[in-house]
């Protein structure tokens, strides 16, 4: 692979990973607890992420475009993102509470890496389109460890970036409103996924 190559994958990469949305709303909201949870999620979103990348790579993405896996992976997602909606909107004081338990850090940031199964023709689309039809096993390896690390730098920043004792308080302050604005965006997501289900 050509430098230009690894620079048009890494802007890919980049710009699928800074858009805002339901990942970014997880990891930040297990910041707010503390750096070590939104690091713990950044780090298993990038490895669910990864997985997606992976199957990419190796073409079996293409088995996601349709038939009963796709659906399979849907229809968790959609339960899963209705339940940590309902967990959001009820949880909307606790974010001190859990301080010191990881596991749920851990679970959603992999469960929401690996949520969308669209992810991973996001990543057949980058490839397809960069990786050239000579890479190399090497390159390919590389190529999903790249977009590992990009999600999981990302995430990990977000995570760092709020950690000003000013702008934790301002955001504990608003707890309540915070929640329920992120479970409003995993059941839009649900919706997303619902819908993609139905056409």
């Amino acid at each position: 692979m050509s430098a230009s190559d690894w620079l048009a994958l890494t802007l890919a990469c980049a710009a699928g990973a800074v858009s805002p949305g339901p990942s970014l709303a997880l990891v930040l909201r297990h910041a707010v607890i503390s750096l070590r949870q939104g690091v713990l999620c950044a780090v298993a979103h990038a490895l669910g992420v990864g997985v997606y990348a992976g199957l990419a790579v190796s073409g079996l993405a293409l088995l996601l475009q349709s038939g009963g896996l796709a659906v399979l992976v849907s229809v968790f997602g959609i339960g899963w993102l209705c339940w940590l909606a309902w967990q959001f909107w009820h949880g909307a004081s606790d974010w001190q509470q859990t301080e010191g338990h990881t596991g749920p850090a851990l679970r959603d940031g992999l469960l929401m890496g690996l949520v969308n199964p669209k992810v991973a023709l996001f990543f057949l689309a980058i490839f397809s389109a960069v990786l050239p039809a000579s890479a190399s096993t090497g390159e390919q390896v590389a190529a999903v460890a790249l977009a590992i690390l990009i999600d999981g730098a990302w995430y990990v920043l977000a995570s760092v970036l709020i950690q000003g004792r000013g702008t934790l308080a301002w955001l504990r302050q608003r707890s309540r409103l915070i929640n329920r604005l992120s479970a409003l965006i995993f059941v839009g997501l649900a919706i997303g996924l619902m819908g993609g289900l139905l056409t």
